[in-house]
């Protein structure tokens, strides 16, 4: 429902390296398993597919918060960055950085 009438977000161009603000987030089910599917306060008309890692990070939170927990951080600003790296063995991958805010 969050996603409704917004607009994906190139997530190579527009948000890499930049520290960002969930607005909401939820899970799809696509071709290789469930994916998170992320808005963002910056972009109100748009919205961003996460790669397994960063799909991996926001299921871990869930796994580590209370539904209210999880609200009262929404709300108070769950920031991130996403950055590119390759690994020792030349892959391509995207890693994530949550930034609590005070």
């Amino acid at each position: 429902p969050f996603m409704e009438g917004k607009e994906k977000l190139a997530v190579e161009g527009d948000v890499i390296g930049k520290v960002l603000t969930v607005d909401d987030y939820g899970y799809l089910n696509g071709e290789e398993g469930e994916y998170v599917v992320i808005s963002l306060k910056e972009y109100p008309h748009n919205f961003i597919y996460g790669s397994s890692v960063v799909t991996q990070a926001f299921k871990k939170l869930d796994t580590q918060l209370a539904d209210e927990e999880k609200a009262l951080l929404l709300e108070q600003g769950l920031t991130f960055k996403l950055t590119k790296l390759i690994s020792a063995n030349k892959r391509k991958y995207t890693k994530i950085t949550f930034f609590p805010q005070n």
